[in-house]
């Protein structure tokens, strides 16, 4: 195999980032690395301290109760089968990209339980609504939700237990 030249041929992207971590010997550069992964939790910070409340404003008052559970699956079914298709698949891949982002700022600064929680939203899965419905019956977690909102100017959120009579 020929020498590359200077300044030329050198990877892009991923396998450059994977090239500029490990040095000419084929061992780990840690001090780039750990400098990437701060710069990495100081991203996911800012960004979910941007993101999550945004996406909590969004979402319609009566969310986490059972009518409003059942009129979305109503709604999606009727959509056109391509942009159930489609949006689904947009869903799910920002749902993994939220649930990752949820599971490194549960070790790192952030809100790594709405994260999560909101990652859980996006996605589909049996079981789902349940999980859901399991967390935000936390008392901490309704706070926070709910403190958001008021923060943003919306009402907060009701809850199936909220609705009860007695």
């Amino acid at each position: 195999m020929l020498p590359a030249k200077r300044g030329r041929n050198k990877p892009s992207g991923y396998w450059g980032l994977l090239a500029a971590l490990a040095d000419a010997g084929g061992e780990m550069n840690w001090e780039l690395a750990l400098q990437l992964l701060g710069l990495f939790s100081v991203l996911s910070f800012v960004i979910s301290l941007i993101c999550i409340p945004w996406m909590i404003n969004r979402l319609d008052r009566c969310f986490f109760t059972i009518k409003s559970h059942r009129q979305r699956l109503r709604k999606r079914r009727e959509q056109h089968p391509v942009l159930m298709i489609i949006i689904g698949i947009v869903r799910h891949c920002a749902g993994f990209i939220l649930m990752a982002a949820g599971l490194a700022m549960l070790f790192m600064p952030g809100q790594g339980i709405l994260a999560i929680l909101l990652a859980l939203v996006l996605m589909d899965f049996p079981g789902k609504y349940k999980l859901i419905i399991f967390i935000v019956q936390q008392q901490r977690v309704r706070l926070v939700l709910n403190w958001i909102r008021v923060k943003g100017s919306r009402e907060p959120f009701v809850f199936d237990d909220d609705m009860a009579p007695g």
